[in-house]
């Protein structure tokens, strides 16, 4: 699930999913049916611009997620000040501090690029929530 990404950001990734739901500017709706479908038995990633899908769902992963221990993974683009021309609304510098204090949360940090591809096999492997907590630009 997407949370107002489009305009060409999602949809020739999107082509690869039987369907790639976008819940616009809505990212904690997002957290609650991410919640919702894991309960249920998906694995479900949620994906947006850092500080949306973390820090503005905060009482969302908290309760929905993290407190029934569901597998949701919460994946970001533009950690820390990456989209700095954004402005201060879309940074997110305090979103793995806020995370790692909430328990039943697991954060996965590649070191580069190259393990990456073992952090999302963890990932979609696993019935705990994930933060996978890339760099920007990789």
């Amino acid at each position: 699930m997407v949370g107002d990404l489009g305009f060409s950001v999602v949809e020739r990734f999107a082509r690869n999913f039987r369907t790639l739901p976008n819940a616009g500017v809505a990212e904690q709706n997002m957290t609650g049916v991410a919640a919702g479908l894991a309960s249920e038995g998906y694995h479900v990633f949620t994906y947006s611009i850092a500080n949306f899908p973390t820090l503005r769902c905060l009482e969302q992963i908290r309760n929905d997620v993290a407190y029934h221990r569901v597998p949701v993974t919460v994946v970001s683009v533009g950690r820390g000040r990456g989209l700095w021309h954004l402005g201060y609304s879309h940074h997110a510098v305090q979103d793995l501090a806020m995370m790692r204090s909430l328990p039943e949360m697991t954060i996965l940090s590649p070191a580069d690029p190259g393990e990456n591809p073992g952090v999302c096999a963890v990932a979609r492997g696993t019935s705990v929530p994930i933060i996978p907590a890339a760099r920007q630009g990789w």
